[in-house]
């Protein structure tokens, strides 16, 4: 064996021992045995065999291996085949998540525990078959459930149908159940259902409704985020922990903003009067949404919760003094893309204060500090939107007062293009500051 060759292997290691385990990689079949007694050790630097990831073809893991650990074969995009022995009785968080050839699984008699995301994003996989001995897992049509029936665990991602309806007896939806499911455009949820877990239904880039059964109690942060299709979240009359108010996801009494549809059908939104949370991940991949407007009533913003929002491009606050809030309300792009407007007076303060002062831009609200109840006012692109109740009159001047334009906008959304600049634009008696960038 020549140096490099010597090198080179020392680098990329084709077997090995991890843990009570032994590996061994055959670079021929690309076939990785892993054979010994006992479970995988955690792999918090990755696996011994991260290097061989992108090659591996088949998995077999030999009898007396009893858990695969967490994120062992993620990413494992070239995967097609994986044997499990009797003996395995776990498989981590993550274990099989990225494994983008991978189009079957079976679970074998023995295994007791399946971590969250164990098989997310598996974008061959078509079908789950579990040993009729298992005692804790079943599968029905190919999608995987605990073994009465009541939990559904994993919907397998590339199913080719483009409709589901959940067996009736199902109460939960586990997390991450139906993570990336992109073929589904539809999906049913029967009365019964009580627990719909975080993530449950994170990233169904097809689903393009959902209605909440009166029979759920639980919905966790992010169950329907980033489904760029779902326009509209309904929940049936007599629910007594959920509402919606115009498709928009809320708890009963309307305190809590949950889930703002990805793909609602409003570029701008005003959060409701009343409203004192937005949740963690509310917002998250809402991909049209271009101006927020926060109503003071509002006392507490979850991590996150406008996360994704690649388009917006208008916040505008009502608290005269700056709100403290989670210190990851916002991801990076919203204060580096977004235009701030924070009420008359306030904007050294804003400047100053804790996550507000990352944003790059802020402007003072309207002049006189008159309020605007029955008008939108945003810049976006270049263009200066209107969206009205009434039709009126309305001018646009420079800071120096100086007239720009004047037109009649009729109710309903009106845009007309600007210049870069501040302007100060005028509807009826009223006024308001905009920036168009």
């Amino acid at each position: 064996m020549s140096m490099y060759a010597a090198t080179v292997q020392a680098q990329n290691p084709t077997s090995g021992q991890t843990g009570p385990l032994t590996w061994k990689y055959d670079t021929g079949t690309k076939t990785l045995t892993i054979s010994g007694k006992g479970e995988m050790p955690n792999f918090n630097n990755g696996s011994p065999w991260n290097t061989l990831k992108e090659e591996i073809k088949d998995v077999v893991i030999e009898e007396g291996v009893t858990g695969i650990s967490w994120g062992a074969f993620t990413g494992a995009r070239a995967l097609e085949s994986v044997t499990l022995p009797k003996s395995l009785t776990k498989i981590g968080e993550s274990a099989f998540s990225f494994c983008n050839s991978l189009s079957s699984m079976t679970i074998p008699e023995g295994v007791k525990e399946i971590g969250p995301m164990a098989f997310s994003f598996c974008e061959a996989l078509v079908w789950f078959k579990v040993d009729a001995a298992n005692t804790a897992y079943t599968s029905v049509d190919g999608v995987l459930f605990d073994k009465g029936k009541k939990k559904l665990i994993c919907y397998p991602g590339s199913s080719n149908d483009t409709a589901y309806t959940i067996p009736t007896g199902t109460e939960e939806i586990a997390k991450y159940a139906f993570n990336h499911c992109y073929r589904l455009s539809a999906i049913t949820l029967p009365e019964g259902v009580t627990q719909i877990k975080h993530s449950a239904f994170l990233a169904c880039m097809g689903l393009t409704s959902m209605v909440i059964p009166k029979s759920v109690k639980e919905i966790e942060e992010q169950a329907f985020g980033n489904c760029w299709k779902l326009s509209a979240i309904t929940v049936a009359e007599g629910n007594t922990e959920y509402t919606s108010v115009d498709g928009v996801l809320f708890d009963k009494a309307k305190t809590t903003l949950m889930q703002f549809p990805a793909g609602h059908k409003d570029s701008i939104y005003t959060i409701p009067n009343g409203t004192k949370k937005i949740g963690g991940h509310a917002f998250l991949g809402a991909k049209d949404l271009v101006a927020v407007t926060i109503s003071a009533d509002v006392k507490e913003i979850e991590e996150y919760a406008f996360e994704q929002v690649f388009k917006l491009k208008s916040l505008t606050v009502k608290w005269e003094k700056p709100l403290s809030i989670n210190e990851n309300a916002f991801d990076l792009n919203v204060p580096a893309n977004v235009t701030l407007t924070v009420p008359k007076g306030s904007k050294a303060a804003y400047a100053a204060a804790p996550v507000w002062k990352e944003f790059k831009q802020i402007g003072e609200s309207t002049v006189g500090n008159v309020a605007l109840p029955e008008a939108r006012i945003y810049a976006a692109g270049g263009r200066l939107y209107l969206t009205l109740q009434t039709a009126a009159p309305v001018g646009v001047y420079t800071l120096n007062g100086v007239l720009v334009r004047t037109f009649s906008a009729p109710a309903g959304e009106t845009t007309v293009a600007l210049p870069q600049g501040v302007y100060i634009v005028r509807v009826g008696d009223t006024a308001e500051k905009v920036y168009v960038n």
